[in-house]
């Protein structure tokens, strides 16, 4: 008996939920649930029931899904009101629309390509050219100023007796 009951239950969650569906699929889904319901009431055996169940409560579920949201209603901003400030005055009105920013996927090691190409430009652009620069060097880079210090080798270690003479007159040991 309770299972009929819940059975009426979805039945008419179910015809619910295809009266919000589009003409063109309504009718077909109202018939199709129709059908499914068709002689449960006459039915006296649980299993049968429980498969009836279980095939409503999947269409359930695919009703759901398939029925467009509604397109929400515009909420009117109540008591709230907006301000620019225009002329050295404070006046009501809307602010300016400011541009999205663009995003890119370009980032770390990986170099954006239009980047890329834009930097190679701006440097073909200040490449020195002119009677200023003409017979004048450029400025040389790090790389090519250290290459022209020559090569020290590193200082040698004072010898060991030494070392240990320097530390002995240095460091007092102190009892705790």
């Amino acid at each position: 008996m309770a299972l009929k009951r819940e059975l009426a239950q979805l039945l008419t969650n179910l015809l619910s939920k295809a009266e919000l569906l589009p003409p063109k699929v309504k009718s077909r889904t109202v018939t199709e649930i129709q059908e499914m319901f068709r002689s449960y009431e006459k039915i006296d055996n649980d299993q049968i029931l429980d498969i009836l169940k279980t095939r409503a409560l999947c269409k359930l579920t695919i009703l759901e899904m398939s029925i467009p949201d509604p397109q929400p209603a515009p909420v009117s901003d109540l008591g709230v009101k907006k301000y620019i400030f225009k002329d050295g005055k404070v006046v009501e009105g809307e602010g300016i629309k400011k541009l999205e920013v663009d995003y890119s996927n370009w980032y770390a090691g990986n170099v954006d390509p239009a980047d890329l190409r834009r930097h190679k430009e701006l440097m073909d652009r200040m490449s020195y050219k002119g009677p200023f620069w003409e017979n004048r060097k450029r400025n040389p880079s790090i790389l090519e100023e250290e290459a022209k210090y020559d090569y020290v080798p590193p200082e040698t270690p004072p010898p060991e007796d030494m070392r240990k003479k320097k530390e002995a007159e240095s460091f007092e040991y102190v009892k705790r």
